[in-house]
């Protein structure tokens, strides 16, 4: 009885722990600054103003370790080149891209 009891509690545990991870498609924040990809981590806002006139993909430059994250909606940041930004979005993995919900500017 004692062995029953251990595996049912060890599967409801393994249960929860499972279902609290989160999933590929889990909405995250982001914390950077918009670039472009030419520019990458030298974000300077003037020159990726230019970029993103000439047709340039706007990136999100991650705070703390430079990470450089395309992003799949750039029509969300494309009017704040160079700012400084907390995005709400998505990983989509498999493309390798953030799709943006809501942009907030830091």
């Amino acid at each position: 009885m004692n062995r029953i009891g251990l595996i049912a509690l060890s599967c409801v545990a393994f249960g929860v722990f499972t279902s609290a991870a989160p999933g590929p498609d889990a909405t995250a924040t982001y914390k950077g600054f918009i670039s472009d990809r030419q520019c990458g981590t030298a974000v300077d806002s003037e020159c990726n103003k230019k970029c993103f006139e000439q047709g340039g993909t706007p990136v999100l430059v991650v705070d703390g370790n430079g990470a450089i994250l395309d992003i799949a909606n750039p029509e969300k940041v494309t009017s704040m080149p160079g700012a400084h930004v907390v995005i709400t979005g998505k990983m989509d993995s498999a493309r390798k891209l953030v799709v943006v919900e809501a942009t907030l500017l830091k």
